[in-house]
């Protein structure tokens, strides 16, 4: 059955999959583009599901924010931290979620930066 179904994929799934490109693009420029506005510097994701903005001149470590943010916004991101040294001062934000819930999100993410006082 599952041979079926892979040539099944193989032979119809082109279309199936520039869809999900096209949508997983419309994301990226959502989340991107909203972390910009809230005030974090953010580089375009390449082949990837999260952005992974700065949160560097915040006063905040990433475990600090992190936590923060889903107390007081009810956003969970994971810090940075936890992909090596070099995610320090960052948080990864996974958008492989719907639209409405990443734009909701990005209002939280918005509101939290808002409120942090700028080192």
């Amino acid at each position: 059955m599952r041979q079926y179904a892979a040539m099944e994929a193989l032979k119809n799934g082109e279309t199936a999959v520039a869809s999900m490109v096209e949508e997983y693009g419309r994301r990226r420029r959502v989340i991107v583009k909203g972390l910009r506005n809230a005030g974090l510097s953010c580089l375009d994701p390449e082949g990837a599901f999260y952005a992974f903005p700065s949160i560097a001149g915040l006063g905040l470590s990433d475990d600090e924010f992190a936590e923060r943010l889903l107390i007081e916004e009810r956003v969970a991101v994971v810090p940075g931290q936890a992909f090596g040294e070099c995610g320090r001062d960052h948080i990864r934000c996974c958008y492989a979620t719907a639209l409405p819930q990443i734009e909701e999100a990005i209002e939280r993410i918005g509101n939290f930066v808002s409120r942090q006082e700028l080192h």
